[in-house]
């Protein structure tokens, strides 16, 4: 190891870093199915707005509940969704918010970001908006009907 720290030691390095190992084939994986989703789902084309805002609901719900189900089983998770874990652990608030928060601050870069370099808004629509401002209350809904899997998750292994 190049450096240690003088209150770690080489095991409690070690095992701190897995979960910062796991986010890459976790990110992998989830790109992967994500273009999966995307083949599998070609034939879905809406074509008028509010087929467009109803597909937009469903996939926000969806991958809040994929979020919300991430954060139960505990075991890995995506770099982005990992940060905002650590936040709400630090801040003391709950992961729903704290996500809206996150989600909501990434939009306003990217619009900064965009408005900077070409003068214009250009990547941010509609959608991206609509998403960032639902995903992490969806989540935060959620969350508590997951504790079903409590027992499951953690009954003792025979």
């Amino acid at each position: 190891m190049l450096f240690e720290l003088p209150f770690m030691t080489h095991e409690s390095f070690k095992e701190d870093l897995r979960p910062y190992l796991l986010q890459i084939p976790i990110s992998l994986s989830f790109g992967i199915f994500i273009d999966w989703g995307m083949n599998m789902l070609f034939w879905v084309a809406p074509v008028n707005f509010v087929q467009q805002i109803v597909y937009l609901l469903i996939g926000c719900c969806v991958l809040a509940m994929g979020i919300a189900l991430e954060m139960k089983v505990n075991v890995a998770m995506t770099a982005g969704e990992f940060f905002v874990k650590v936040i709400a652990q630090r801040l003391k608030h709950p992961f729903g918010f704290v996500k809206l928060g996150f989600d909501v601050t990434l939009v306003l870069i990217a619009c900064i970001m965009s408005y900077l370099f070409s003068s214009t808004v250009t990547g941010v629509g509609l959608g991206t908006v609509v998403s960032a401002l639902l995903v992490g209350p969806i989540v935060h809904m959620v969350s508590p009907f997951y504790r079903v899997l409590d027992r499951w998750l953690l009954s003792p292994a025979a």
